[in-house]
């Protein structure tokens, strides 16, 4: 059984090969993904609707990545997510 403590340093390893990332709520369990094209499951938690998931996150990774970057602010990435 891995800790929470190994999983943080996982994930602190990872952080610094990647462009940003997201925190997906999967039966009240956070699952953290990369921002990128070939989005990542950063968490190495299996969940259901993953690679409906990846596709969302790869097709919106511009906003999300400029969010990150503090380009954008909150109601200007919520705007650019609402865009078909």
């Amino acid at each position: 059984m891995r800790k929470k403590l190994d999983n943080s340093e996982v994930f602190i390893s990872k952080a610094k090969n990647f462009a940003g990332m997201v925190g997906v709520v999967v039966d009240d369990q956070v699952i953290f993904v990369s921002v990128s094209e070939k989005p990542e499951n950063l968490s190495h938690v299996e969940f259901s609707d993953q690679s409906r998931i990846f596709e969302w996150i790869s097709k919106y990774r511009d906003p999300l990545y400029r969010h990150w970057n503090r380009e954008f602010s909150d109601r200007e990435v919520l705007e650019a997510l609402s865009r078909p």
